[in-house]
């Protein structure tokens, strides 16, 4: 058995609806962005969906950059106004996949961007970067490399993901 420090890990602290504070408490810690009870309430709070959903397993600076939010020290540099994605297929197999997005740069200025892409999260990405790498050079040299896809609201009915536990489809 290998131990987790010899192969570049570090301990983790599970995050979800069971642990609840004390977890998101000495998480928060170990990661420099300490939260007392009442900012680790308010964390689980306003990310109730994605715990009830299966627990906040979130990288690590998922979680900081929502520990920050909670104690209001998320410096405002850009936000999504607005996006949309039309995904169109075709009986012959085509596919065409076109993203627009409206987004605030920091507290003035509003841009639009609109891309293509191989599928819906390429083509928002490829629309936010249009537009991000102007103001942040640095995000060229970034690559989405894996993501993970979670319905966190089935009950809304807008999604054919099954609830959790029942395996059954939305009506």
């Amino acid at each position: 058995m290998v131990r987790p420090s010899q192969s570049g890990r570090q301990r983790v602290f599970g995050v979800n609806a069971q642990s609840g504070r004390a977890n998101i408490i000495l998480l928060s810690q170990s990661l420099g962005v300490g939260l007392d009870a009442a900012q680790a309430q308010a964390l689980l709070d306003a990310n109730q969906a994605m715990i009830d959903g299966g627990g906040f397993t979130a990288s690590e600076v998922s979680f900081r950059l929502a520990c920050m939010r909670v104690l209001g020290t998320l410096p405002n540099r850009f936000g999504v106004k607005s996006w949309r994605v039309v995904d169109e297929s075709e009986i012959t197999g085509g596919r065409f996949v076109q993203a627009s997005m409206a987004l605030s740069i920091g507290e003035a200025k509003l841009a639009t961007s609109r891309a293509e892409g191989e599928g819906p999260v390429d083509a928002l990405t490829k629309a936010m970067r249009q537009e991000l790498e102007k103001w942040y050079p640095a995000i060229s040299e970034m690559r989405l490399d894996t993501f993970s896809v979670a319905a966190l609201d089935v009950s809304a009915h807008d999604t054919a993901a099954p609830r959790a536990g029942d395996g059954k489809l939305p009506r």
